[in-house]
């Protein structure tokens, strides 16, 4: 097994990464929005792709402005070789949300990608700062034919609650917690709860 780690002062985070048979050629970004600005630095959400063959297209689908004047709802496409990555960052905060999650990236001739996404600096629970310092957070993304339905989470030890994210590759999709509908959503949305740990 192996996992890639991500640091700087006062944040660290941790992705599993998955084997070359595990990886696919369509997957949809999850990520946080940026909320925090730290020195100078502006926070964005962002993701990288890299591609395992040669002359392979990948076509991005974007759910908010890119810092490289892409925009939300356009598709663009970039060509990249074995080995290349291709890194796209939302626009600083206070420009617009520069929430990334829900973005569709797919290898149009079914060569295999890996796709990473994550943020710069965030806090999550938005709302709870934790000393002023936002976390950076990173995962290598599942490839959509490989997600389910049915899911069972368990509660993060010592921790007053968990917060769970949900998002839909169809539209309609109804989401059940304990056999109880929370909400409806439609492919690329995102849906968040809290999980407290008598759940």
């Amino acid at each position: 097994s192996l996992f890639a780690f991500n640091f700087r002062e006062y944040s660290l985070d941790a992705s599993c990464v998955f084997p070359i048979t595990a990886l696919g050629d369509d997957y949809i970004v999850q990520c946080y929005a940026p909320n925090s600005i730290t020195g100078d630095t502006a926070m964005r959400s962002e993701f990288s792709v890299l591609a395992l063959e040669d002359n392979t297209m990948v076509e991005i689908q974007l759910t908010s402005d890119t810092k490289g004047g892409h925009h939300a709802g356009n598709i663009f496409y970039v060509v990249l070789d074995a080995g290349q990555c291709y890194q796209v960052q939302s626009v600083p905060l206070g420009e617009l949300d520069g929430n990334l999650s829900g973005t569709r990236v797919r290898s149009l001739e079914g060569k295999k990608i890996a796709v990473f996404a994550g943020d710069r600096g965030t806090y999550i629970p938005d709302s709870n700062p934790f000393c002023g310092v936002a976390d950076m957070i990173f995962e290598q993304m599942l490839p959509i034919d490989t997600w389910g339905k049915r899911f069972i989470v368990t509660n993060t030890e010592r921790r007053f609650y968990d917060r769970v994210r949900i998002t839909a590759a169809n539209d309609n999709c109804q989401v059940f917690v304990d056999g109880v509908l929370q909400t409806t959503i439609d492919a690329f949305e995102t849906y968040e709860f809290e999980m407290q740990p008598d759940s």
